[in-house]
């Protein structure tokens, strides 16, 4: 249930950052990395084969804005907490420079969004 909820959290995101990427350039290298969900063993190690690695946020930009080299926003839904994974990548994109933010909704990150902007 959660899941869904951040789901469909993030493709409101996404929809917004489609209607504002010609005023804002910035938003067209905007992605997200599908590290999450519920898979099988034998897909699980072959991901963990191709790279992915846990704790990685789910909306990514590298491009730079004002005096940030980019941003790094972790969705979340009702009481959810973050990773120790995912504090340490946080973190790291903190260090690096980023924007980062916890968001616990559609509107959070759209406003997360905005103070990336304006650099």
């Amino acid at each position: 249930m959660r899941r869904d909820i951040e789901e469909q959290e993030q493709i409101i995101v996404f929809s917004w950052i489609a209607l504002h990427e010609e005023r804002y350039p910035q938003l067209k290298m905007v992605y997200h990395c599908p590290n999450g969900g519920a898979r099988d063993a034998r897909t699980g190690a072959k991901l963990k084969r191709m790279g992915v690695k846990k704790g990685v946020p789910d909306i990514l930009c590298h491009e730079i804005s004002g005096r940030f080299r980019g941003f790094a926003l972790e969705m979340k839904s009702g009481k959810n907490k973050l990773t120790k994974e995912q504090k340490e990548w946080l973190k790291r994109f903190v260090d690096l420079g980023y924007y980062t933010d916890i968001c616990y909704s559609a509107e959070e990150a759209i406003c997360a969004i905005k103070e990336y902007l304006k650099g």
